[in-house]
């Protein structure tokens, strides 16, 4: 453990020298006449995929509907009846937009 120095009143501490972080790395760029092309890493296929529908709080709910644990439907009535028949609850969906794409019941 580090011993700690005491200071008189009014005696300010000196401050040790912080390293500043290292400017980003320049994009690679291939020199030819006013044209610039820069070489992009290859995406990872997991950031190719779009979430594309979501709860009100913004939670996707895509592998849910893919592993059948969620149920979508259109119409209010349809998803509560639903709902009542399995002992769930209805809850909006909506998609990368905002828009209100339907109701999901959770099985």
């Amino acid at each position: 453990m580090k011993k700690r120095r005491m200071y008189r009143i009014g005696e300010r501490p000196v401050q040790e020298a912080v390293k500043e972080p290292a400017p980003p790395p320049e994009p690679k760029v291939k020199d030819l006449p006013n044209v610039y092309f820069i070489e992009l890493e290859p995406m990872k296929k997991e950031s190719r995929t779009v979430n594309k529908l979501y709860t009100q709080d913004g939670t996707s709910i895509d592998k849910r509907l893919k592993d059948g644990r969620t149920k979508l439907f259109q119409d209010k009535s349809k998803a509560e009846a639903f709902a009542k028949q399995t002992r769930s609850y209805p809850y909006r969906v909506i998609d990368h937009n905002g828009v209100l794409a339907g109701f999901a019941v959770p099985k």
